[in-house]
């Protein structure tokens, strides 16, 4: 299931790129009407810079590291801190550069279209995500080891939040229990065998309490 995610985050990320490249090329067609070589040229240089620094940035506060639906807001915080670097990596460019072509207006209009369209992305992102894991594309199977209150518990809100992409897969407990309604998948001790035959498995949660130290270690 992580492949789906690899490809889910390298499309964001292109999208990214495709929206830092438009916002770019409106603002410098907007404010510089200037077609010489060299002032062809200069914008060429500050488009591959931004969309350079915009990458490094972006991978540095993990933007595209995702392994299930994130938190729009945790989402559009990283995403405010990276424009954030572009502001800062278009001054300094600016002020290396000394080239009075770009005013203050421009770098303004540059910032607000990304402070616009960038969010918008993520939003639309997150919505088609969901759509799709709500069809059941995406999903990451979880083995609860521990059928005891803090495994239903997790149960729960798993099952209260489709959008959150997980799938529980089965319990392990040395106690079979009814209410598992056939999700019962063996004793503790037989995880190792298990997970031998379920190839497909993407995390295991522990959900036993402090004193079942033996079988944590087995777990673990």
């Amino acid at each position: 299931m992580a492949s789906f995610y690899n490809r889910v985050n390298a499309l964001v990320l292109w999208t990214d790129m495709v929206i830092i490249s438009i916002c770019f090329f409106i603002t410098a067609l907007t404010f510089n009407n200037n077609y010489e070589f060299h002032v062809l040229l200069l914008n060429f240089l500050l488009w591959g810079f931004l969309l350079t620094g915009w990458y490094f940035t972006a991978r540095q506060s993990n933007l595209y590291d995702a392994s299930t639906v994130r938190d729009l807001p945790a989402d559009i915080l990283k995403t405010g801190k990276n424009i954030l670097y572009q502001a800062l990596f278009l001054a300094v460019f600016l002020f290396v550069a000394k080239q009075s072509a770009y005013s203050r207006r421009f770098v303004i209009l540059y910032i607000s279209l990304l402070c616009v369209l960038l969010p918008l992305q993520k939003l639309i992102y997150k919505k088609v995500l969901v759509f799709f894991i709500n069809q059941g594309s995406g999903l990451r199977r979880v083995l609860i080891v521990g059928a005891g209150q803090v495994g239903m518990d997790f149960y729960k809100i798993i099952n209260d939040n489709a959008h959150l992409g997980y799938e529980v897969a089965g319990f392990l407990d040395d106690q079979p229990k009814a209410f598992l309604n056939g999700q019962h998948l063996g004793k503790i001790d037989q995880i190792t065998e298990l997970l031998q035959q379920n190839t497909d498995l993407d995390e295991i949660v522990v959900a036993l309490p402090n004193s079942a130290t033996a079988q944590i270690k087995q777990v673990i």
